[in-house]
């Protein structure tokens, strides 16, 4: 009878390691639709709280429409080609170290859109600025990296049957 405190124990372990970083709530999505794409943050950056968000958006990532934050300045900087955010920013909060928050923001996915969107994500902690944009490594027995990218995983189209 005493397996079962140890398991949930080393349970816990694991799934405390791995909220250590900025994540998506939904990892997946099929290609050509909307996609309300929510960047958890579990903490700030070396104990630091966090000032800003700023997240870098894949090509395949289309219609992307920001949610506020009250207490937060909200920002967009344009593609160039096309008038539509490549990147949207929360800038003058604070989100103290011990504390969790999501930033949200909505969007349509191509319908040609490859298998993983990685999408980059740069937290500010007053000086201090963590790049979350390194690739995973393709070996999966390879150590992750300490600031990864967070990727989406995009499922096939629903196919529209004909009779």
């Amino acid at each position: 009878m005493t397996i079962k405190p140890l398991f949930l124990f080393s349970a816990l372990l694991v799934s405390s390691a791995a909220f250590a970083h900025i994540t998506l709530e939904q990892p997946s999505a099929p290609a050509g639709s909307y996609y309300k794409a929510t960047f958890r943050v579990p903490h700030g950056c070396e104990g630091l709280s966090t000032t800003g968000i700023t997240i870098e958006f894949p090509d395949a990532f289309h219609k992307v429409h920001p949610m506020p934050k009250t207490g937060w300045v909200l920002s967009t900087m344009p593609r160039k080609e096309i008038h539509e955010p490549a990147s949207v920013s929360w800038k003058e909060g604070s989100l103290p170290n011990e504390w969790y928050d999501e930033f949200v923001v909505r969007g349509q996915l191509a319908k040609d859109a490859p298998e993983l969107l990685s999408f980059t994500v740069l937290q500010q902690c007053g000086d201090v600025v963590e790049k979350w944009d390194q690739p995973m490594p393709a070996d999966e027995h390879a150590a992750e990296p300490e600031y990864p990218a967070l990727v989406l995983h995009v499922t096939a189209q629903p196919t529209e049957h004909h009779h």
